[in-house]
This record gives structure tokens, sequence and C-alpha cells, in this order.
């Protein structure tokens, strides 16, 4: 399992920006401390710039070191992992990218947040999770003008829809690019319920605002 032999010096001045790879092919480890890696493996980079010849990965619940020269011929970047983890509804993957600095708020070539991703998944514990470390429910619209909220009611995600609902100043009035808000996409009553009951709720705040100003004025 291991050698005295380290691998040799990597020319790291055209290092790419990568923070998330995946394996291409099977690595056994030679030197002491050195992952074991297996194709189609999620390397999370932790540090790539310590040391000349390793990068330190995470990998599962692994950390460990792999060399640089493996990095660069048997390995990609991942585009937008964070989206991929929360489309295919992978908590753990999703709470590592958050670890290692990634964005929750990034864009992917559709406008969609992960957070999207995960209302459309129908996950509700990364929903959770991204929200509570700054996503934002209620600005972004994605190429076809749809919040998240849009995606859950589509998607007939109650329980989604709830959680989105208790967010501060999330708008159910938002159209999507066809003029639809998320209660029009409802695809099921239950959702459909929760959100006009929000809708109800807010309009009777709103009245009672008024009556009061109308009691000064």
């Amino acid at each position: 399992m291991s050698s005295t032999t380290a691998p040799p010096p990597v020319n790291r001045r055209n290092k790419p920006n990568i923070n998330v790879i995946k394996a291409n092919k099977n690595y056994k480890p030679i030197n002491a401390g050195e992952l074991e890696i297996y194709e189609g493996d999620i390397l999370c980079v932790i540090d790539n710039s310590s040391n000349q010849q390793y990068w330190t990965c995470k990998c599962g619940s692994n950390i460990g070191l792999v060399p640089v020269s493996y990095m660069h011929e048997e390995a990609e970047m991942i585009e937008n992992p964070m989206h991929e983890a929360a489309k295919r509804c992978n908590f753990e993957l999703v709470e590592d990218y958050i670890n290692i600095g990634l964005s929750v708020n990034a864009l992917d070539k559709s406008g969609c947040t992960p957070l999207h991703w995960a209302c459309r998944s129908g996950y509700k514990d990364i929903v959770q999770l991204l929200l509570s470390n700054g996503c934002l429910p209620n600005t972004q619209l994605n190429k076809m003008g749809d919040t998240p909220l849009h995606l859950a009611s589509y998607g007939g995600h109650s329980e989604i829809a709830k959680i989105l609902l208790q967010c501060t100043d999330i708008n159910t009035e938002t159209l999507n690019n066809e003029g639809k808000t998320a209660l029009e996409l409802a695809k099921n009553d239950s959702v459909g319920a929760i959100i006009q009951k929000h809708v109800m709720s807010f309009n009777r705040e709103d009245l009672n605002e008024n009556e009061e100003q109308s009691d000064f004025d």
C-alpha cells in the first residue's frame, strides 16, 4: 500500500480552477495518505495549493491525497455540481459542496439555482438545507420565469410549498413567462390549497392595514 517513492512534481502554472471533479479511472494508492479512487467517484477538492504534488480531496466520507498528475489526466470538472446533486436528491453531496464554499445561488444554463432543482425534485431536506445556508427563494427567476415556488407547485410538492411560504417576503403573485402564478400551476388540490390559504391570509393582512390607515386619515 505504501512506498517511499512519491509521484514526480507536476507543473502547476496552468492548473485549472477546479472545485469538484469526476474520476474517469481507478487509482490504487501508492503512498501513505492517498485516496483509493474508483471510476465515477466524485471528488471535492479541499486544498489544491499547499502541496505541489498532491491535492487534498474528499471522496464520500474519506479525505486524503490525490496526485496532481491524476487530477489533470484522469479526471474532469463537473459543471454546476450542486445543481446536479440537488437534481438527484443527494443530500450529502449538497452539504459537502456547501462546506467547501460553492455558492448556493449560482445559476446553471437554464437560469436555475440549486433550490429550483430541489423544489422540482421534491426533496424537502435539501430545500431546508439550501435555505438555511442563504439560498434566495424569491429573487431569482429561471429562463422560463419560474421561481422555486412555481416548480414546487407544478410538481405537486405541498410540503416544500409550505417551507417556501414561510420565507420572508415570498411573492405568490410572481408571473412566469406564460403569465402564470405558482397557484395557477398547482398540480393537485393539496398544494393549491396551501398556496391559496397563504394568498388569502396575505390579502386579509393587507385589508386590515388599509382599514387601520383609513382610521388615521
